[in-house]
């Protein structure tokens, strides 16, 4: 289990000097755009950032899934 469990953690959890990071779809626009201005040289804070569907599957393991799909 612990194994299963490190890796949904990797597939959530995304540094913000990973490539992956620059793609507002998957980490959301703030993150997106602090991790392309980092790849830029510009100074920003180092640090990461969680997925969209680390997003989704915590709303869907605390069974929000009807009380969230109306405000989205």
């Amino acid at each position: 289990m612990r194994n299963v469990r490190c890796m949904a953690m990797q597939q959530f959890v995304i540094p913000l000097s990973g490539g992956e990071a620059i793609d507002p779809d998957r980490v959301g626009p703030k993150a997106a755009n602090l991790a392309a201005l980092a790849r830029a040289g510009l100074p920003t804070p180092s640090g990461f950032c969680l997925t969209a569907s680390a997003y989704r599957w915590q709303i869907a393991a605390l069974g929000l899934d009807d009380v969230v799909r109306p405000l989205t």
